[in-house]
């Protein structure tokens, strides 16, 4: 994902011309980070409450793999670290990899 600003600039050409309006376009990126939910097998039926939970959120994805693991996707270090707050409130016994 991109966040697109721009910015109306002024030129004033030497031949007469009149005024030109150029639009400059200056494009930050945002990086996406992915990591893996692996859980403990006793707590497998809060994975699908956590997935939805995680999957209302703007700019973040997840995805159920089977009944202990989940792929998740943020915006940034932070978005993963709003993510593992979560894990740690939702299971006691969970493990995150990074994806590279």
């Amino acid at each position: 994902m991109r966040r697109v600003t721009s910015v109306t600039a002024y030129k004033d050409t030497n031949k007469n011309r009149g005024a030109q309006f150029n639009t400059i376009t200056n494009q930050s990126k945002r990086t996406m980070k992915a990591t893996k939910l692996t859980i403990g097998f006793r707590e497998w039926s809060k994975l699908a409450d956590f997935v939805e939970t995680i999957n209302q959120e703007d700019e973040m994805l997840a995805y159920q793999i089977d009944n202990t693991t989940a792929l998740l996707v943020a915006v940034g270090e932070c978005g993963l670290a709003w993510i593992d707050s979560q894990a740690a409130t939702w299971f006691e016994d969970y493990y995150m990899t990074p994806v590279k």
